[in-house]
């Protein structure tokens, strides 16, 4: 028993297969030697440049963050073991607020 989309699929490779359908393009609004051409290739190369410079940027940052932590509790722990104390910063009893927040 053959198949109700046969003749549909059928129909849709004939199309497709036209020579003039081949050298279609959904996105080249004109010819080879447009402008658009040469916008869509940017936009494409855009699309395809930035995911991986975003990942690589936030791994750089990331990666800096870690080291800045590790280098704060090396010295930490250097101060501790030459026998100084280590004193944490206390909080100042009244914040220093911005000028626009200052109360007149």
């Amino acid at each position: 028993m053959p198949s109700r989309f046969a003749p549909l699929a059928a129909a849709a490779l004939a199309i497709a297969l036209r020579p003039g359908t081949a050298f279609a393009c959904a996105v080249c609004f004109g010819g080879q030697d447009t402008d658009w051409s040469k916008a869509f290739l940017a936009g494409t190369a855009v699309m395809l440049v930035l995911p991986p410079a975003i990942l690589i940027g936030g791994g750089i940052v990331i990666y800096r963050a870690i080291k800045r932590q590790e280098a704060r509790v090396a010295e930490r722990d250097a101060l501790a073991s030459s026998g100084r104390t280590v004193v944490a910063a206390t909080p100042s009893p009244s914040p220093i607020r911005p000028r626009h927040l200052r109360s007149v």
